[in-house]
């Protein structure tokens, strides 16, 4: 499941805390490999653990030519909180309009 933020909460804010801390660090890093940014991120004074994961092509999944087939005009995707993709069902998506919905 894919749950998306809503603009002024807190979790907003603190991903934009991190994404400039990291600018920060790395304006002054020389990187030259995924293994240096490793590194270089696992170093960043993050203010709480973070786990850093190393994603390999495979974890990687285009879904362009699937996303072409979908009819978006059904939904207002600003008011979409969360989607549900199944492997079941690779060509359906749920999706709730709010959180609280089961």
């Amino acid at each position: 499941m894919q749950k998306l933020g809503e603009a002024g909460h807190s979790e907003v804010q603190e991903v934009d805390n991190l994404h400039s801390q990291t600018d920060r660090v790395m304006q002054h890093a020389e990187v030259y490999s995924p293994v240096g940014l490793m590194r270089t991120l696992k170093n960043i004074p993050w203010g709480k653990p973070i786990k850093l994961v190393q994603m390999k092509a495979c974890d990687v999944k285009d879904f362009h030519e699937e996303a072409e087939l979908f009819d978006f005009e059904c939904s207002l995707l600003s008011k979409v909180k969360s989607i549900r993709y199944s492997s079941t069902a690779p060509m359906t998506l749920e999706f709730k309009t709010c959180f609280a919905e089961a």
